[in-house]
């Protein structure tokens, strides 16, 4: 099959460079529409691939650098591994919150928080709003922390004034300013 003769092309250019080929930690993506991916044959889908000593069989989602890329490249899963991250680092800065003020409840957003919304976002571009919701979520949630908004006042999230103005730009633009005026402010001093 021509993709074992691929699979073994590599694997003979790395042992040529004295390189290796981990076939433990070797992944085998398909990639396409759900439409494109329905026409693949069952045989195919299951295929095995030989990889040195090992066999590596096809998954659904991969992760390369920290991102999931998945079978029909919707990042839906990458976006809930990010949420969820997120919101176990705010759940611990809560914690915290009443210790310190907004400054440093600015960086500390920054460095555990926005860092992780900033990491290989890129992929995100382009994606429905539906996808990147929880994101959104994220980001509502890490600007009512730094700005210490009660509970009573969470009705008034962040929101957009201008309509042309994306709920997640004036998030992530209001929560990039508070940690800039704390960058500026702990300089200065």
């Amino acid at each position: 099959m021509l993709m074992s003769h691929c699979v073994a092309d590599v694997h003979q250019c790395c042992q040529s460079r004295r390189l290796q080929l981990n076939s433990s930690k070797s992944e085998i993506i398909w990639l396409g529409t759900r439409h494109t991916l329905q026409k693949i044959p069952t045989s195919n889908l299951t295929l095995e691939i030989h990889v040195g000593d090992g066999v590596v069989q096809p998954v659904s989602a991969v992760c390369d650098l920290g991102v999931l890329v998945d079978q029909e490249l919707t990042h839906k899963q990458h976006v809930a591994k990010i949420a969820s991250s997120c919101f176990y680092q705010l759940r611990h800065l809560k914690q915290v919150r009443r210790y310190v003020d907004n400054d440093v409840m600015a960086q500390l957003v920054a460095a555990f928080v926005t860092s992780r919304l900033d990491y290989c976002n890129g992929v995100l571009a382009g994606l429905p709003q539906s996808t990147i919701a929880p994101i959104q979520w994220v980001q509502n949630v890490a600007a009512q922390l730094v700005r210490s908004v009660s509970e009573l006042d969470r009705s008034q999230t962040v929101r957009p004034h201008n309509p042309n103005t994306s709920s997640t730009t004036l998030a992530a633009g209001r929560l990039s300013c508070a940690v800039q005026t704390v960058y500026i402010n702990a300089h200065n001093h």
